[in-house]
């Protein structure tokens, strides 16, 4: 049995499980269900490779060995995936108080921009 949650312990329903024997001797799939568990019934003994993945969080991967006549559980936390977004704001050229022009684009890390960039003017160094 597989429980899979977040690590604030809310359970993760409809992540994939992959169960994988090191041996050859079989894979094992499946979805977790609302309560974030997911049981893959009779499994030979050995070594498998559990993987789980869920959107929006990292997939986790872990070693487990089977006993036999022992029931064998998991209990997995995955970690939140880091969102990375860029954002890229251009516009065609502009002509500012009909004497400066700006033909490249401008990258904008704020909500203001200073006035020389708009009057095309350096701005004094501090």
């Amino acid at each position: 049995r597989v429980t899979i949650t977040d690590h604030d312990g809310a359970v993760i329903p409809n992540a994939e499980i992959i169960v994988e024997s090191r041996s050859g001797r079989g894979i094992f799939t499946g979805q977790t269900g609302p309560a974030g568990e997911w049981t893959s019934g009779a499994m030979a003994p050995g070594e498998y490779q559990v993987t789980a993945r869920a959107n929006g969080f990292r997939t986790f991967l872990a070693t487990v060995v089977v006993h036999e006549g022992n029931l064998t559980s998991l209990k997995l936390k995955l970690a939140v995936e880091e969102l990375k977004q860029t954002i890229d704001v251009t516009s065609p050229s502009v002509e500012v108080m009909g004497t400066y022009v700006i033909r490249d684009p401008i990258p904008i890390h704020s909500t203001t921009l200073p006035p020389s960039v708009l009057t095309g003017q350096r701005a004094p160094m501090r």
